[in-house]
């Protein structure tokens, strides 16, 4: 809203503001704990798994070449944001807070 409404900000991308980065595991142990539920573990394929499967099916051989994705630290340079229109993202335990209450509003009684 805030690149819409300041005309400096039209004809040029701007990256939306990102929290301090916390590995899958720690975030999804404050949501579980958050929403009193029981943690999980993290898991990820192995990628010689990967590379097998790719073999015989083309959406794994699909993933074979993104894997980076998951695999690499993805750098996203939020600073023009933060200092130009001074929009900054909404801190982790906020964020956690929120996705615990929206799960035991809408998914807690079902789940």
């Amino acid at each position: 809203i805030e690149c819409a409404t300041t005309p400096r900000a039209w004809g040029r991308p701007w990256h939306a503001p990102n929290n301090p980065p916390v590995t899958q595991q720690n975030l999804l142990d404050a949501i579980a704990d958050a929403a009193d539920v029981p943690r999980r573990t993290a898991r990820t394929e192995p990628g010689w798994l990967n590379f097998v499967r790719s073999m015989r099916t083309p959406v794994s051989r699909e993933m074979r070449k993104i894997r980076f994705h998951f695999t690499d630290d993805f750098v996203v340079d939020d600073r023009a944001t933060r200092e130009e229109l001074n929009c900054h993202p909404t801190d982790w335990a906020t964020v956690v807070r929120i996705t615990a209450e929206w799960y035991r509003s809408t998914l807690g009684a079902n789940a």
